[in-house]
């Protein structure tokens, strides 16, 4: 028989914490089942006849002074509210750092994912990413993994040692790629709208905007999709099991373990519409994280009190700044419509063969050049672009108002369409992070 027994907590922040209080309960002798609830506070748990627990056995099992424990009859217990000072205050200042490095083009944030400057970006992210709950729910992953294996009555080498965190990191970087190509070839087979990647950019937008005010303790924050936490008690299940492959397994699972910063990035590898692209991202963000990883939380361990909330204030800035440049391409993507005013400038354009001719480039620096085109309405055009063999999301072009949505190879590439109304139009990436302008002049008379 069993009983039930209700505390309360106070400190948890997101579905990761929900997960390490479970885990480490279930050390306690006699409890049969847990469940920690972030938004209502409230530890469930059921418990052997003739066992009594105090805060007292919560606070030993827990070792971590952020976590506060109420037995249940001891009011309800008030969460944390949203802090709009710091709310304002840091929306303010990440629009700063957005203007003077990101707008300017001193810092490429994801035009270019293949490019130096946007895997670089994508690699800080998962550095964030490490300083967050995130990483010590996986890192209580490979510690479990490695107690399994120490857990032999026969002396370990320090090979012998090291060999768990190792297959499991190399489980999750290649997990990680797999999976996220699999997202990318899913963004490819929808045929995402332009409009509908500014939908998924304007949510990552969104996630990463709140994840940096998290950071900043401006409120607290969740997990979005519950199904995390059920793989994450499958994974908790077989951390024991000790071989090579069911280490690398548990590595590649954490692509499903509840994290905002994850969950962005797999938005972000979904809107590129590209398998290349998405495993390209999730490769790079989960070689963000394995340094953190193989030191076992090293590297979030080290930075306490006031250094830790130097450190997270500085890396929620940078987020939100993030969050604002996902925002002006979300908005590029949502307006994509043309105007139907006429333009005043006269040029003459090229014709061969009845048909007009119009070069563009699409440069290292993920650039159109020129960026201004001009063709007359109701003639057929061939658009030649010469890509570079470095485009990023730019090997994605867009011109929804004629149908265009193409792949570009490096090399030349030709783009066939008629327009059939005069006016100003934007063609863009995939991403809305590289744009320039078609004019459709008026019909000669």
């Amino acid at each position: 028989m069993s009983k039930k027994i209700e505390f309360r907590v106070e400190g948890t922040t997101c579905g990761s914490c929900e997960i390490l209080l479970e885990r480490a309960f279930r050390k306690i002798p006699g409890v049969r089942s847990v469940k920690v609830s972030n938004r209502t506070g409230r530890i469930s748990l059921a418990i052997k006849d003739g066992v009594n627990l105090t805060t007292g056995d919560l606070y030993r099992v827990c070792n971590d002074a952020k976590y506060k424990f109420f037995s249940g009859d001891n009011g309800v217990i008030s969460r944390p509210s949203i802090s709009w000072d710091r709310v304002i205050v840091a929306l303010t200042v990440a629009l700063s750092v957005y203007f003077i490095f990101i707008r300017s083009g001193w810092v490429k944030t994801g035009a270019s994912l293949d490019a130096s400057a946007g895997l670089a970006a994508v690699f800080i992210i998962g550095l964030i990413a490490a300083f967050s709950s995130c990483s010590a729910v996986v890192s209580g992953l490979i510690t479990a993994v490695a107690a399994s294996a120490a857990s032999s009555d026969q002396p370990l080498s320090f090979v012998q040692r090291v060999k768990p965190h190792l297959l499991f990191n190399l489980g999750r970087i290649g997990g990680f790629a797999l999976f996220g190509s699999l997202i990318g070839l899913l963004g490819k087979m929808l045929g995402l709208s332009p409009f509908a990647n500014g939908i998924f950019l304007l949510v990552v937008a969104i996630m990463m905007v709140g994840i940096g005010l998290n950071l900043m303790g401006a409120f607290p924050g969740g997990s979005l999709f519950g199904i995390s936490k059920l793989v994450a008690g499958f994974i908790d299940g077989r951390t024991g099991a000790g071989r090579a492959m069911t280490t690398m397994l548990l590595g590649a699972l954490t692509f499903f373990l509840p994290c905002g910063f994850t969950q962005s990035m797999q938005l972000f590898a979904v809107s590129t519409g590209s398998p290349f692209q998405g495993a390209l991202i999730m490769f790079v963000f989960s070689l963000g994280t394995a340094p953190a990883l193989l030191g076992l939380g090293i590297a979030a361990s080290v930075a306490r009190g006031r250094l830790l909330k130097v450190m997270s204030t500085v890396i929620g800035v940078f987020v939100i700044a993030i969050g604002y440049s996902n925002i002006a391409s979300a908005a590029t993507l949502l307006n994509t419509r043309g105007s139907n005013q006429q333009p005043v400038k006269q040029i003459e354009v090229r014709t061969e063969n009845g048909e007009q001719v119009i070069q563009m480039e699409v440069t290292s620096r993920l650039e159109y050049a020129p960026d201004i085109l001009y063709v007359r309405v109701g003639v057929p055009v061939r658009w030649e672009i010469y890509g570079d063999a470095r485009m990023g999301c730019a090997s994605s072009l867009v011109l929804r108002e004629f149908g265009i949505r193409t792949f570009l190879n490096p090399g030349f590439n030709t783009v066939k369409f008629t327009p059939n109304r005069s006016g100003t139009f934007r063609f863009t990436c995939s991403m809305g992070m590289t744009q320039g302008t078609m004019i459709v002049l008026p019909a000669e008379k």
